[in-house]
């Protein structure tokens, strides 16, 4: 759970199947949130929760919803399922599509090795949504206090599809390039890095004993 605004009830459903619901009623004082912060302008309460709640999946569910069916809104941080079998430590992570205010998330489909994709369509995230939520601030924050902002063990593990991480490294390379910010990977050998990543999607190209990822090497450069 991530955040509720003044109250929220949540529902996640199997088919017809409820396995959770619950209310969420962020308010003064001490509760099962970690912080809760009266909004005068609106006369309510917002509160974090930092805190996991789980739900019992039926075996052979097909089609899972999380949802609020009344009240106002709430975020997730991410949702997980384990044991997921075929996917990455046997366990499926799904973050949240959109952070805008407003955007509603959509439905995405999993396949049996936790493979995920928009069904509509519609990048979860992109260019702009990265630069908003993760750059922007930072360049703020750098011309407010005077100082420098370096971009560090940033990269995608071997288990994300080739080109969705291609894709990615362009647009944050842009994105820091835009707003001056050094970087480096994390790293340069191995599951995160252009030399024996070992992933199962990329034809690699020998090079002085190693396997080397060209085509990142080339996003690298351009970056």
């Amino acid at each position: 759970m991530r955040q509720v605004s003044h109250q929220a009830h949540l529902l996640i459903r199997a088919g017809e199947v409820t396995l959770l619901e619950k209310w969420f009623k962020p308010g003064p004082g001490q509760g099962e949130w970690q912080e809760s912060v009266y909004m005068p302008e609106w006369d309510i309460y917002q509160a974090v929760y930092d805190k996991v709640y789980t739900a019992a999946l039926p075996a052979g569910s097909r089609e899972v919803r999380v949802e609020v069916a009344e009240g106002d809104w709430l975020t997730l941080a991410e949702i997980r399922i384990r044991p997921y079998p075929g996917a990455p430590g046997n366990e499926l992570v799904l973050k949240p599509g959109d952070v805008e205010w407003g955007v509603r998330q959509e439905a995405f489909a999993v396949d049996a090795q936790g493979n995920v994709a928009a069904v509509s369509g519609r990048a979860a995230f992109d260019k702009a949504t990265l630069w908003a939520e993760y750059v922007k601030p930072w360049q703020d924050f750098a011309t407010t206090a005077g100082v420098g902002v370096h971009v560090g063990e940033w990269g995608a593990h071997s288990y994300t599809p080739h080109a969705v991480v291609l894709a990615w490294m362009r647009d944050c390379l842009d994105n820091w390039k835009q707003a001056g910010m050094g970087w480096a990977l994390w790293n340069l050998r191995g599951s995160f890095g252009l030399l024996d990543s070992e992933r199962a999607d990329v034809s690699y190209e020998a090079y002085q004993g190693r396997q080397l990822d060209r085509k990142m090497l080339d996003v690298l450069r351009q970056g």
